[in-house]
């Protein structure tokens, strides 16, 4: 439990609509219902990329595209092919009413669990009328779903669920968590948020990269497709912080380092207080490891 400022929680739904409307308020051409199945380059000659649909459409980019299409990209694909040694992480969670909660359980709690899995941890983060419980792990390292099911449904029998949640339609989602491309694209084609493998390695949080990324694409653009200062800003933030969660979730998740980690979560208030600065942006990851040598050497 965060004993530290407030968390707010936004709905996701809410957010994206949101970032819709602002994108068609702005002057961009929302075209919804329409799944892209190919992106085919200009020819040798020049000319525009063209998108095909899976409804039949074909929409031409006479300058540039911006792949944003998440953790399976197809732009990403098609630009860097097969991502090699792909390992990709699964969420899985149930939304339960906050009346079928346990009798102990506040419905503004807001609660990280470690040790549940390797590499991954379980959430019981409020939103609204209910409670969203669930858990999260890259599946090289966990023995499969099944073991994150059995996990996810044992965290809801410990948080007071009936039936241990079996009856809650259940919600999942893939990360990907490698191939974070130094270009962010090539080219004529710019990638942001997961297409560009811009996950944290630790939480697999990607909002905050995505949104950051976007407008870095946004502003190379703006100055006709120059990539340099773009990929410097990103190395100053979002790359950056992506690079350098990767050792950060060594320490934290592998099996050499995972029990003396999540043991000091639990024991030492100022390894506490660093994961939830860590979440919460105020803390840098290269500090973070910084204190936990501190801590080691302790």
């Amino acid at each position: 439990d965060s004993r530290g400022p407030a968390v707010r929680v936004v709905d996701r739904a809410l957010l994206d609509a949101r970032l819709t409307e602002a994108a068609r308020r702005a002057g961009a051409i929302v075209r919804e219902g329409q799944s892209v199945t190919a992106l085919e380059p200009p020819s040798a000659r020049g000319g525009p990329f063209v998108l095909h649909t899976r409804e039949g459409g074909r929409f031409e980019a006479r300058d540039y595209v911006v792949g944003a299409d998440g953790a399976s990209s197809l732009i990403g694909r098609t630009l860097r092919g097969p991502v090699e040694g792909r390992r990709p992480a699964v969420g899985l969670q149930i939304r339960v009413p906050y009346e079928d909660l346990g009798p102990g359980e506040p419905p503004c709690s807001m609660r990280v669990h470690f040790g549940l899995v390797p590499w991954g941890y379980g959430w019981v983060f409020p939103a609204g009328d209910h409670a969203v419980i669930g858990i999260g792990a890259m599946i090289a390292g966990t023995g499969g779903p099944a073991l994150l099911r059995s996990e996810l449904y044992a965290l809801a029998r410990a948080s007071g669920v009936p039936g241990e949640g079996r009856s809650y339609p259940l919600e999942g989602a893939v990360i990907l968590m490698q191939g974070a491309g130094a270009g962010m694209g090539r080219g004529r084609v710019f990638l942001c948020g997961d297409a560009a493998g811009l996950v944290d390695r630790v939480s697999g949080e990607g909002i905050p990269a995505a949104v950051e990324s976007g407008l870095l694409c946004a502003s190379a653009i703006l100055d006709g497709g120059d990539r340099r200062e773009m990929i410097v800003r990103a190395w100053r933030g979002c790359l950056g912080r992506t690079v350098s969660s990767k050792l950060c979730g060594i320490l934290l998740y592998h099996p050499r380092f995972a029990a003396r980690a999540i043991r000091r979560l639990g024991e030492s208030e100022k390894f506490y207080r660093a994961y939830w600065e860590l979440l919460s942006g105020k803390l840098t990851y290269g500090r973070m490891i910084l204190g936990l040598a501190t801590q080691g050497r302790g």
